[in-house]
């Protein structure tokens, strides 16, 4: 996103001063510190040389958002493109800054949530073990929640490795659907149904 904001801003820039668009685009990439925008930039302005419009060699190179392809095309044709880039500079750079804004209110919660979930595992692998050793040789029945804790205990004292691998798994197996174009829109359909998120996801977009 911060990427996306600052090569709008550049572009927009240099479009406004009317210098021409392959020049400006092959500038902006120079002026990148980073590999991948500058091998991005380049392969657009390959396209643009080509004869291709700037929303045509941004969507070939499959790395720009569909409304950003389709506002740069609508800009194009309305000639009026460095009007547009100066919006969807301001656009980005406003998003850019929501989403750094969701991200630092998200921390607390999070730190929170993992923190708990540790403290809990420990609790289980070393606290109630010995616990339990006070109940180990006693003949009176213990209430049906201790014994589940104690079962449980024991399941994660043995099954936690096996734990941490499958949840690593998961978690790299939902990275990788959630990249694919079914993954997005399944995402976007759980966003959508969430309390909480369904509301910010609207007023964010």
């Amino acid at each position: 996103a911060y990427d996306l904001a600052l090569m709008t801003r550049q572009l927009s820039v240099l479009v406004a001063a009317g210098i021409p668009l392959e020049e400006a685009l092959r500038a902006v990439s120079k002026q990148s510190e980073k590999a991948h925008v500058q091998n991005l930039l380049i392969a657009v302005r390959s396209k643009v040389l080509e004869g291709h419009s700037l929303a045509q060699a941004m969507q070939q190179s499959g790395r720009f958002p569909e409304l950003y392809i389709a506002t740069v095309a609508a800009g194009e044709r309305s000639g009026h493109l460095d009007l547009i880039l100066d919006q969807l500079s301001d656009y980005t750079e406003n998003r850019f800054a929501m989403q750094k804004k969701i991200q630092g209110a998200m921390i607390y919660p999070v730190l929170l949530m993992v923190m708990s979930f540790a403290i809990i595992m420990g609790l289980m692998t070393y606290v109630v073990p010995d616990i339990v050793k006070v109940f180990a040789n006693t003949t009176q029945a213990l209430p049906l929640v201790t014994r589940l804790l104690m079962g449980a205990s024991d399941f994660i004292r043995v099954a936690w490795p096996f734990m941490l691998v499958g949840s690593i798994a998961f978690v790299v197996l939902i990275l990788r659907f959630v990249r694919t174009e079914a993954g997005r829109y399944a995402l976007d359909r759980l966003t959508l149904r969430l309390p909480l998120l369904a509301k910010l996801s609207r007023g964010i977009n």
